[in-house]
């Protein structure tokens, strides 16, 4: 195969990376959030664009390591050869958990999401799994709920309890 066929993988997913998370950050300037933020000190939209920066950052790091032929895997690959499912399922499982939100709350969809997520990406081992997915959920809601005051989505099951 011409070697001008193949591109390396890091620049690839570094350029898709860029393209999704610019997409993301572009629309946290959307005025409905402004509504959400009135009388507090910062909008929603505040620890999210600090997560999309960095986002943006280590994805244009991984784009300039495949662009100046210094990638973090020294492979090429060919690009019908990437596991377009897997980036697919991916994204469509994101969706659907974003969208889950609003029905079952915050943490419990990102438990669903994560695990889903974490299979998706071939990640199995139980002992490390099931921590991560319950665990990280519940911190997250933590930290905005308690310490930034920030609402979550809540489950209406809460209320029930």
């Amino acid at each position: 195969m011409n070697s001008s066929n193949r591109i390396n993988r890091e620049t690839v997913f570094g350029v898709l990376a860029l393209l999704v998370g610019a997409g993301f950050f572009w629309s946290t300037f959307d005025p409905a959030y402004d509504v959400l933020g009135r009388g507090t000190a910062r909008g929603p939209m505040f620890f999210p664009r600090i997560l999309l920066v960095v986002w943006l950052g280590l994805a244009g790091i991984l784009t300039f390591r495949g662009l100046t032929g210094r990638p973090l895997d020294e492979g090429t690959t060919d690009l019908r050869h990437l596991q377009w499912s897997r980036i697919i399922a991916t994204i469509v499982i994101v969706a659907v958990g974003a969208w889950a939100i609003g029905i079952v709350g915050f943490a419990f969809a990102m438990m669903l999401t994560t695990a889903a997520v974490s299979i998706t990406l071939g990640w199995r081992r139980p002992l490390i799994l099931v921590p991560l997915c319950v665990g990280w959920p519940l911190v997250v809601w933590y930290v905005f709920t308690e310490l930034l005051r920030f609402s979550l989505p809540s489950s209406p099951w809460f209320g029930t309890l």
